[in-house]
């Protein structure tokens, strides 16, 4: 697979239609195997992804519509909207990558631009929402008397546009910067990483680096909160009879909420710093083809397992999806009991004419 990092031209053998010579064959052709794989992983990032952000999706429509657990679930719900656009509409691109291979997307240039223009100011967003969630969290748990004040209903909503449009303007520069390709290293259509090594260090260093240096901050400061939070209540404890069991029982809510947030951030270093790392270190491209298209796979597994987490690591989440599910298959098996009360009558009258 090493021939698929080498120049086009070496791949010119004398035919008189050098357009038609100068293509990266598909992943799936030039090895089988590691093609397999790769879109079998893919496959099943689209199915994890598209299922549980819109579970989250669902379940967090209905607690707002029902004005319950509010708190934090606006930027949630901005959280798994940007993740599912990503594994839903994105990832399904790279697996006919995969198996179309460069020529497709050449003869569809314009489909590349598409994907490439949207996918990158959705990674974006999701970056941008996970640093307001970590300040929300900031914000309720150690400033809490600010809370109210700073987060309305309009502030937050202003704050969900904001995101949005800055995913945007910073997707901006790659139409007159940099410009959107086929990247034949990572088998996907992407912005050119080799185009501007000032806008690689701008998404990286700027975007990337302080996205992870606000979060975490935020979640550094909570937990020294919650461990000083923590030996209070053992000291009221011991020296009074009685303690305010629902404040506590709220507080130790918001410390599980905030540990599972806390998986989202590790999970989201994970996948995102080795993709920083090798694109702002190899702005020549001499890096191999196999190290390019596991970074980068490893990135787009953030958006099909970012929600996916917080539904593993957070019970009452859990809980609250088993209920809407329950009162969903309530509805489903009135309504078929109804057909089966009406499916009779429409024979019946049915036979009588």
């Amino acid at each position: 697979m090493a021939h698929l990092g080498l120049n086009s031209t070496s791949l010119n053998l004398g035919d008189s239609q050098p357009s038609l010579t100068n293509f990266t064959p598909p992943l799936i052709e030039t090895n089988p195997v590691s093609g397999a794989l790769y879109v079998g992983y893919v496959a099943i990032l689209v199915v994890v992804g598209v299922v549980s952000n819109s579970v989250i999706i669902g379940v967090l429509a209905y607690d707002i519509r029902k004005k319950c657990n509010k708190i934090g679930s606006e930027f949630l719900m901005n959280l798994a909207i940007s993740d599912l656009c990503v594994s839903g509409l994105m990832n399904p691109f790279m697996i006919v990558a995969a198996t179309h291979g460069e020529e497709f997307f050449t003869v569809h240039r314009w489909l590349c631009t598409t994907v490439a223009a949207a996918c990158l100011p959705l990674c974006f967003a999701s970056f941008f929402t996970i640093a307001c969630i970590a300040v929300n969290r900031y914000i309720y748990t150690c400033k809490n008397h600010f809370y109210r004040t700073v987060y309305t209903s309009w502030s937050t909503k202003a704050i969900m546009l904001g995101i949005w449009l800055m995913a945007a303007i910073c997707g901006m520069p790659n139409f007159f910067w940099g410009g959107y390709t086929f990247d034949k290293k990572k088998c996907v259509c992407t912005w050119d990483r080799t185009a501007n090594l000032a806008y690689n260090i701008l998404v990286v260093n700027a975007l990337l680096g302080l996205t992870l240096v606000v979060i975490g901050v935020c979640y550094y400061k909570i937990f020294s909160k919650i461990r000083t939070a923590k030996r209070n209540v053992a000291q009221h404890a011991r020296t009074h009879a009685s303690t305010d069991i629902h404040g506590t029982s709220n507080f130790l809510k918001s410390i599980k909420l905030v540990r599972s947030l806390i998986v989202v951030y590790l999970v989201f270093a994970v996948c995102w710093i080795p993709y920083g790392v090798v694109v702002t270190l190899d702005f020549e491209d001499q890096m191999p083809f196999h190290l390019h298209m596991t970074v980068n796979v490893l990135a787009h597994t953030h958006a099909s397992v970012n929600c996916a987490i917080f539904f593993i690591t957070n019970r009452p989440f859990r809980n609250r999806c088993q209920v809407l599910f329950q009162k969903l298959g309530a509805q489903f098996k009135k309504v078929d009991d109804e057909d089966e009360h009406q499916q009779p009558l429409q024979l019946e009258s049915l036979f009588s004419a």
